[in-house]
C-alpha cells in the first residue's frame, strides 16, 4: 500500500492486473485509489448470477503481460519507465513487460528468480490476522 500512494504522489498511473475476479478486487482498489483494475472476467447466467466459469482467459501468464502491454500503450507509457509487482512465477512474463520488476512476498521460485535478475525482493516486517 505504501508503494502504491508513493506512485500515486509522483502522478504514476496505478493500475492492479489479477488473475482475481472484479468483485473481489474493485472494493479495495476504489478504498486505495487505483485508477484501473484488469482481472478475469466471471460470466453470469440470464438472471445476472454467476456461473462459475470465466468469460474469456484467466488473467494469468501470457494474458496478463498482453493486458499490460496494452494498457502501457494506450496509456503512452514507455514500459522502461513502469514498474511491475507480483508475488508468483506465473506473472513472470508479465514482470518482463516493464523496465522494473518488484516481487512482493514471493514463492519461493520467483524469489530466486528474482535474485538472480537484481530485482527488489519486499518482505513485510509483519502479518497481521484479520480476526
Amino acid at each position: 500500500v505504501e508503494r502504491m500512494r508513493e506512485h500515486k504522489d509522483r502522478g504514476d498511473l496505478v493500475a492492479v492486473l489479477t488473475a482475481s475476479p472484479a468483485h473481489l478486487v474493485a472494493p479495495a482498489a476504489r478504498v486505495l485509489g487505483v485508477d484501473l483494475v484488469v482481472t478475469t472476467q466471471l460470466e453470469e447466467d440470464a438472471r445476472g448470477l454467476l456461473s462459475g466459469r470465466t468469460r474469456g482467459k484467466v488473467n494469468i501468464g501470457s494474458v496478463k503481460a498482453e493486458a499490460a502491454r496494452t494498457l502501457l500503450a494506450e496509456h503512452g507509457i514507455d514500459p522502461s519507465r513502469a514498474t511491475a509487482y507480483s508475488d508468483d512465477q506465473a506473472d513472470l512474463e508479465f514482470l518482463l513487460t516493464t523496465g522494473r520488476a518488484v516481487v512482493v512476498n514471493p514463492t519461493p521460485r520467483l524469489s530466486r528468480i528474482a535474485r538472480k535478475r537484481g530485482w527488489e525482493i519486499i518482505r513485510p516486517l509483519s502479518v497481521s490476522r484479520l480476526d
